[in-house]
């Protein structure tokens, strides 16, 4: 996403006046995310730190946040003074983190979701909220703006930290950032060490699901099963699930639907808008079933 506008949020990326990167997109075309900056001591500054300035309509006053993107941090700054480096990006790009350092169509639309109906204004009133593989963590910082709390923002550790700094920069006080690897039992310790062990009224997931470069979504599934079962805390499982993802070629979403609800989901579109589906799942009145 370039830009994003609308009567509810609007987003831009910027980067310093003095910042001696090429823009985001063309490191993003090129698959250079330091690309423009020859002096390695520069990354890991202000003068090469991308953000994104959003601007959120709560209850029709606007709220500016300043989301950062720690783009240019990816890369090894060793790797800009080494010739034999071809592309001293090149393991960003291939584990997946460039992913999380970006606002994706999914996240807007659930942040619209959120802002535009008042009846997703008011459940998210006190409500405990889990993002998961979060990125930026817009979504979960909008469910905080909207009265949402605690919000957990939760994804590899470096995204983490990034989305960590996003807190903090705004006063977020109900949000924070934190690690969290895609293990059963680091989700039961995650929902015993910051939701009382009780299941979080809402878990938002974005973007999490494209088989080429992040697998079988088995995974994912694996934890909303373990991170909603009622039979690991002391209250019913979540209100609610809300996944939102961009339709691509072989992505994979038929088949993880077709086991989130053999394993006991029911399973609604929320909305589509273009590529973007936004789903909302609950457990199904008396079933969870394994996830194989």
């Amino acid at each position: 996403m370039k830009t994003h506008t609308s009567e509810h949020l609007t987003v831009q990326y910027v980067l310093p006046p003095d910042s001696p990167l090429e823009s985001l997109f063309c490191r993003i075309i090129q698959k250079d995310v330091a690309k423009g900056c020859i002096d390695p001591d520069l990354l890991g500054t202000d003068t090469c730190r991308d953000a994104a300035i959003v601007r959120v309509c709560v209850d029709g006053s606007w709220r500016e946040i300043r989301v950062p993107i720690f783009m240019a941090h990816l890369v090894n700054p060793l790797g800009l003074c080494d010739p034999e480096a071809d592309n001293p990006a090149a393991p960003v790009w291939a584990d997946g983190s460039w992913t999380g350092t970006l606002l994706w169509d999914s996240a807007a639309h659930v942040c619209e979701l959120m802002l535009a109906q008042p009846c997703w204004r008011a459940r998210l009133r006190g409500a405990s909220c889990l993002e998961l593989g979060c990125g930026l963590g817009l979504p979960g910082m909008v469910a905080s703006l909207l009265g949402a709390a605690p919000v957990l923002l939760t994804d590899r550790l470096q995204v983490a930290e990034m989305a960590e700094a996003g807190c903090r920069a705004n006063s977020l006080k109900g949000a924070r950032g934190v690690e969290f690897d895609w293990d059963e039992a680091a989700a039961r310790q995650l929902v015993a060490d910051h939701f009382g062990g009780r299941a979080p009224s809402l878990i938002l997931a974005c973007d999490c699901i494209f088989e080429p470069l992040f697998g079988e979504a088995h995974l994912l599934l694996r934890m909303l099963v373990v991170l909603a079962d009622a039979q690991t805390t002391v209250i019913p499982a979540p209100e609610i699930v809300i996944l939102a993802l961009e339709r691509r070629p072989n992505d994979g979403v038929e088949s993880f639907f077709a086991l989130a609800e053999a394993a006991g989901f029911e399973v609604h579109v929320l909305l589509q808008v273009n590529r973007v589906v936004v789903v909302e799942m609950w457990w199904r009145s008396g079933g969870r079933g394994a996830v194989k």
